[in-house]
């Protein structure tokens, strides 16, 4: 999986590329360095992605959780664009991934940039826990 950072003032925006499968640690690698920076108003782009296993989402949860608990809760994790064509199975099947997994239950997501980035700043979007 590719990682592209981009700082939009006090937002980091991560557009992951690719493929995000089993044992692949650079998102955990990226959430780490953001929390030591205290950069802790992350979008997860997932336009680009194009497969995800199991253990993939688990990676995206635990950026979320990593996030979620740093600094009281401070930190927030949002998704961009998660289209759901994401292939599931290396023979093509496609799913709803946001629905068949139920991440719209614990994470906010957008369909547009800037949509996410505003919402960092209205309070009825903080943290939960």
């Amino acid at each position: 999986m590719k990682i592209v950072r981009r700082d939009i003032g006090d937002v980091t925006i991560l557009d992951l590329e690719g493929k995000i499968v089993m044992g692949d640690d650079d998102l955990h690698e990226e959430i780490e360095k953001l929390k030591r920076e205290d950069r802790l108003k992350v979008v997860l782009n997932l336009a680009s992605l194009t497969y995800a296993d199991s253990d993939g989402f688990g990676e995206i949860l635990r950026a979320w959780r990593n996030i979620a608990g740093a600094r009281q809760t401070r930190g927030r994790l949002k998704l961009l664009r998660p289209h759901g064509q994401i292939r599931l199975d290396p023979h093509g099947q496609m799913a709803d991934v946001v629905t068949m997994t139920k991440l719209f239950t614990v994470l906010e997501t957008y369909e547009n940039e800037q949509g996410a980035i505003a919402s960092f700043a209205d309070p009825s979007h903080a943290a939960d826990w």
